[in-house]
């Protein structure tokens, strides 16, 4: 979300995004109500209350409201948080990429996972462990780099196939295997029991399972405007063009 300006009450502070997520202050109203270096804020604090937001000299998240955030101090990655009782854990190979992660409440283990990577970074296997029961997962691929099977605690629970051009043709799920079938452009004309109609800008038109149709229109410029679910009653998406306008606006101030 972007801010243009921030009025809590009595303490005004106009805020101008700063590329590519820092907020610069442009003023305030009166001195001690928000802390800032290097044209991004560090902490704010409104009405005597504690601090809102806290960052790093990286201008990384370290902390907001209640919530702690706990980063490396090589590269910023996440390594812990805590909100209140509620604390979690990350751990990361050389490469950056997650190789575990555990939850918990009041010291209480709640969940956590181990990932182990193949040389191309994809995961290979998972262990996880909810409520004290391990879960096994195994992950294989093909020389694309595609998903083509899993295997939970050793036994085959899916599998996937994939056509010419890396579009899957075809996914087994226990003894359920769903079928996709897609045009010369490789947009997706129907997958299971749903099917897909395209407008002749290529976007999406239909979507029909059965007799339950929903319908896509678009402005001029192939924003999505309206959404007609099989009820019939029409869903409007002005909001998201209304909040893309108005950050654009933000963003010129």
């Amino acid at each position: 979300m972007v801010l243009l300006r921030l009025s809590p009450r009595r303490d005004r502070a106009a805020i101008r995004p700063r590329p590519p997520f820092f907020l610069m202050v442009l003023h305030t109203a009166r001195a001690g109500g928000l802390i800032h270096a290097g044209g991004y804020i560090t902490t704010t604090s409104w009405m005597h209350r504690a601090p809102l937001t806290a960052y790093d000299n990286d201008g990384l998240l370290t902390g907001s409201g209640p919530l702690a955030v706990t980063r490396s101090a090589q590269d910023g990655l996440i390594t812990s948080t805590k909100l209140g009782l509620a604390t979690d854990t990350r751990t990361y190979n050389s490469f950056g990429e997650l190789t575990g992660y555990a939850a918990a409440y009041n010291s209480a283990p709640l969940r956590s996972v181990q990932f182990t990577r193949d040389a191309g970074g994809r995961v290979s296997s998972k262990t996880e462990i909810i409520g004290g029961t391990t879960t096994a997962y195994g992950y294989s691929y093909d020389q694309a780099g595609r998903l083509t099977s899993v295997t939970q605690n050793g036994i085959a629970a899916e599998a996937y196939t994939y056509d010419g051009n890396s579009n899957r043709s075809a996914a087994t799920i226990s003894t359920v295997t769903v079928n996709g079938v897609y045009d010369a452009q490789d947009r997706l004309l129907g997958y299971g029991a749903a099917s897909y109609l395209y407008t002749a800008n290529g976007e999406l038109f239909t979507k029909t399972i059965g007799a339950q149709k929903a319908t896509y229109q678009y402005d001029v410029l192939g924003n999505l405007t309206t959404v007609t679910l099989p009820s019939a009653k029409p869903l409007a998406t002005s909001l998201t063009r209304r909040t893309t306008a108005w950050a654009k606006r933000s963003m010129e101030c």
